[in-house]
Parts: structure tokens; sequence; C-alpha cells
């Protein structure tokens, strides 16, 4: 996965420009480790699913690889990622949105897709805990939501196509060109209803001529 990762995804493709001149305006000269390097620990959290900074901290101390991929020559202190995810906390909103462009999925009509369930959902949280602000609301609610619709486990809550919702997850082979060569899905469509779902395929950018 992460030999993956550096041979075929170039991270500062992603990271808006706001990013790199607030971070840089931050640290100035004197900082110890690069953007980049940062931006990489928190991929390595989320990839071996590390629930704690104290188990990513302790990865990283023991795995030269990891180091290496994250171009450390000395690890963080914990107190230095958590300041790093408060500080720059908006400014990594706008990188998650920027991978997100090129994040895409089949949407089948489910009705955890229809616009209806997720106000209902917003209503029913607002309605348990009306001393939270509008932004907590919107969190507690969403990671509240289950993790697969209920017509298939295969149908998985996801941010793709530009939004939060419920999805088959597939993959396109393309040309150097960024033409689609063939589409495979991650799945296997139930026989009884296959034809029945209504799928929407959008293609992100990276895959357009």
């Amino acid at each position: 996965m992460l030999g993956f990762f550096s041979n075929f995804i170039d991270l500062n493709q992603f990271i808006p420009a706001s990013f790199f001149k607030t971070y840089y305006k931050y640290f100035g000269r004197q900082r110890d480790f690069s953007l980049q390097s940062m931006l990489c620990a928190f991929f390595v959290q989320k990839i071996l699913k590390l629930t704690t900074l104290t188990w990513l901290r302790a990865i990283l101390l023991n795995s030269y690889q990891l180091r290496i991929f994250c171009n450390f020559n000395k690890i963080p202190s914990i107190f230095t990622f958590s300041r790093f995810r408060k500080i720059f906390c908006h400014e990594i909103e706008k990188l998650f949105y920027n991978i997100a462009n090129y994040t895409t999925a089949l949407e089948p009509r489910v009705k955890e897709n229809n616009s209806k369930f997720i106000q209902s959902q917003l209503k029913k949280t607002k309605s348990q805990n009306i001393e939270l602000q509008s932004h907590l609301i919107y969190f507690l609610t969403y990671s509240n939501l289950p993790q697969t619709a209920s017509a298939s486990p295969y149908i998985t809550r996801m941010f793709a196509n530009g939004h939060f919702c419920y999805a088959y997850k597939f993959s396109i082979l393309t040309s150097g060109f960024g033409i689609p060569l063939v589409i495979s899905p991650a799945f296997t469509f139930p026989q009884n209803n296959a034809s029945d779902l209504s799928l929407t395929l959008k293609l992100s950018p990276i895959q357009k001529l």
C-alpha cells in the first residue's frame, strides 16, 4: 500500500497552495518537519488504522521503513502532531476536498442516498441534543450513520463524487492519457435485484481526456 502511494501518488498536487503558505509562514525557517512529512504521518495513521497519536508515534519510532516513507530524521512529539491538527484544521479540510475530487463511486438508488434520510437523521440528533451547536449536530449525525446501506453490505458509507453518500467501490484502469480502459467492481451484484439498481457513474477529472 505505501509502496503504491510512493510510486504513483504525488501528494504535492493535492496540497492547496494556501496550506504551503500558511504552514511555512507559521513555522518559518526554524521548522523541524516538512508539511509533506507531517501529512504522510497522518496517512500512515489512517492506513494502519491507528486510533491514537501515541500508537502512531510508537509505530514510527520502531519502523525504519515508515520513517523513510514520511521522510523523518526524528519523530515529532505527540504535542507536535496534536498542535498540527488543531492549527491547520481548515487547511486539512481543503486538502481533503482536493483529494475527494479524484474519488469516484457508483451510487445506487437506496434510501440512505435520499436527502430526506439525512435530514431526518439531523432532525433526530438535534431534538436529542438541543444544547449542541449546529456544526456539532452535523458531526454527531454523520458519525452515527450506519457503515452500510440496509439494501446491501456492499453499499458502504464514503465521501465520493464530492459528497457523503452510500456507494459501491470500484477501480478504473486508464491509459497514460487518462482514457478509461477497464472498470472493475470491488463487489458482486446480487443476482435478484442487480437489474433494479439504478447506478450513476461520474468520472473524476483524472479519468477524462
